[in-house]
């Protein structure tokens, strides 16, 4: 009996053995996943952290590519304003070039006086013909110059004045009393 008591009682240490051996692997690996647990979790708050800045760093890229549309859309508008301006000058000069040298000339064989962008200076005769001050005489070109430049002093807003070596000398006397 005391046998088998004693090997019931070896047999019931060894159960024991075993549970406590399962149960210390159990909270060994309990202990270990807590410590994963606990990895994990940190590395999750890291992740967020850097998801968050990059939201915010995105946000910001956002907000830079809106500003940035922003002054692209208005220096359009600005070259547009700007072409606007331009022209609307030229077109003004070419204008008052034309009355200018319409009210000095004496003879009525010029329509027009255009000005292209480069502000060459052309001449369109009765006929219809398109004409560059170079055929004109030496007084009708002076009458041209004098209308430039009367034109670009009236939209200038300045008060200079204009100094000529003997303006008058090749004009004849009815130009000479037109001017």
């Amino acid at each position: 009996k005391d046998a088998q008591a004693y090997d019931a009682a070896k047999q019931k240490v060894e159960e024991l053995s075993n549970a406590y051996n399962e149960a210390s692997q159990s909270a060994q690996n309990f202990k270990d996943s807590i410590s994963n647990y606990d990895d994990a979790k940190n590395k999750i708050e890291e992740y967020e952290r850097q998801l968050r800045t990059i939201n915010i760093n995105n946000d910001k890229s956002k907000k830079l590519e809106k500003y940035n549309s922003f002054c692209e859309s208005a220096m359009e508008l600005v070259e547009g304003l700007k072409e606007d301006l331009i022209e609307s000058l030229r077109a003004k000069i070419e204008k008052s070039t034309e009355n200018q040298f319409k009210k000095l000339m004496w003879k009525d064989n010029f329509d027009k006086v255009l000005i292209d962008k480069n502000y060459d200076v052309t001449l369109k005769d009765v006929t219809g013909e398109y004409v560059t001050p170079s055929i004109l005489s030496a007084g009708e070109k002076l009458v041209l110059a004098l209308s430039f430049v009367a034109a670009l002093n009236s939209i200038s807003g300045f008060e200079l004045p204009f100094i000529i070596d003997t303006p008058m000398g090749r004009l004849d006397h009815e130009m000479k009393m037109n001017i």
